[in-house]
């Protein structure tokens, strides 16, 4: 399936998405209601401004049930600036506890995107919150608790970290450490809840980031260094245990722009999978700040 969405009056700038994937007939579920809604009902700036949003699909059978599903997005040039994978592991008709369907409390509905993501802070815990209303006018809304922009703040919106590799990792706890690395520098950095880059770019611009940070885990291997023990291990400088090698791709996007300002890698070799992966998010934190400064 591909989507298109056409330049505006106010806002110049063409973008395609394209997604592929394997998809299977599953009576359970019917994958094809809602999507041509859900893009109708992304956020839309005041002011009369409205993308225009085409589909197009090739071939006639029923999307069905996706066990891999690939989208990309691709810039105005045409060059792929965004790519995201979905897999299924584990499939299962099992029933669920019927508790997980539950309203939970303080729910509020929102229709789009910009309001899922404004944040709000909870009048019982005072938590930042992202599921409450914004008002028409969000130009003098507060951000609330840790939200909030200080004058002269340049921030950064972190995506989850997206692993590509076969080896598990605690991706939740690698971003945690990218965005302190990055505040650790004096770059303002936050936590983006949206995967997608649509919501992402509206839940950047309500938590007023100036620029939105992708980043891959693209490799690990183990190293096939020869180990070395005892007193000969010791001169040689071997600790006996393999080391793994990591590679992550990064890019940094300003906010409203569809070309990136940064786009590398960086690698690291240490003991253990979420050591060398650290080093790596380490590097990238470093990289990012330095050209967040220089854009400054």
């Amino acid at each position: 399936m591909t989507m298109e969405s056409s330049p505006d009056a106010c806002n110049p700038v063409k973008q395609r998405t394209e997604t592929d994937g394997w998809y299977i007939d599953l009576a359970l579920f019917d994958c094809n209601v809602g999507r041509s809604q859900a893009m109708a009902n992304r956020y839309m700036p005041p002011g009369g401004c409205r993308d225009r949003v085409s589909f197009r699909q090739v071939g006639t059978a029923r999307t069905g049930y996706p066990l891999i599903e690939t989208t990309t997005m691709f810039g105005p040039n045409g060059a792929a600036m965004f790519t995201m994978s979905k897999e299924v592991i584990e499939l299962t008709t099992d029933p669920l506890d019927i508790g997980l369907f539950d309203i939970p409390a303080g729910y509020t509905e929102t229709t789009n995107s910009q309001e899922l993501y404004a944040p709000t802070t909870s009048a019982v815990s005072g938590v930042p919150s992202y599921n409450a209303q914004i008002p028409a006018d969000n130009s003098n809304s507060e951000m609330a608790g840790s939200q909030r922009k200080q004058p002269g703040t340049i921030r950064v919106g972190v995506v989850s970290i997206e692993n590509k590799t076969n080896r598990p990792v605690s991706l939740e706890g690698l971003r945690e450490r990218l965005v302190g690395g990055i505040g650790s520098t004096g770059i303002d950095a936050v936590a983006l809840n949206a995967t997608m880059p649509a919501e992402a770019e509206a839940e950047a611009k309500a938590k007023q980031c100036d620029f939105i940070l992708y980043t891959d885990l693209s490799a690990m291997k183990s190293s096939s260094a020869k180990k070395l023990g005892g007193f000969l291990g010791r001169a040689a400088g071997v600790s006996g245990v393999d080391k793994t090698e990591s590679r992550v791709d990064f890019r940094l996007f300003p906010v409203g722009s569809t070309s990136a300002v940064l786009q590398s890698s960086t690698t690291a070799k240490e003991e253990g999978d979420e050591a060398s992966v650290g080093t790596s998010i380490d590097a990238e934190a470093r990289l990012v700040s330095a050209e967040v400064r220089k854009r400054n």
